[in-house]
């Protein structure tokens, strides 16, 4: 078959589980905060939805690309980590490409034991 490529499709969040600007600006003011050394997280429960947002300054990350994929990736984790009953802003401290995904995911699955 020309042209085809086997890509791994990274299954993404619905429109209903993101967060809105005006969600993240309330989860910014009101969420509780907790962090690690790699990403800090701010929350608030809610009842009976999750909706996620993945935050990177560009301090942390310069290339456009590659702070698109750092947060593809985290969201890639996050589908199957995130609890039900909250909203979260998830802010990526330093910079992660060099992490493996195992780390990436243990330091996730930290952070979100410290949640529930």
């Amino acid at each position: 078959m020309k042209g085809f490529c086997c890509i791994s499709v990274v299954p993404m969040f619905r429109t209903k589980e993101r967060l809105s600007s005006t969600l993240v600006t309330k989860v910014l003011k009101k969420g509780t905060l907790i962090g690690s050394g790699t990403f800090r997280v701010r929350y608030l429960p809610v009842k009976g939805e999750r909706r996620v947002a993945v935050v990177i300054s560009k301090k942390t990350i310069k290339g456009r690309v590659q702070r698109n994929r750092e947060r593809r990736r985290t969201l890639h984790l996050l589908k199957e980590l995130l609890p039900i009953g909250y909203h979260m802003v998830v802010m990526i401290n330093r910079n992660t490409q060099d992490l493996s995904q195992a780390d990436l995911k243990q330091s996730l699955v930290d952070l979100m034991t410290k949640v529930t």
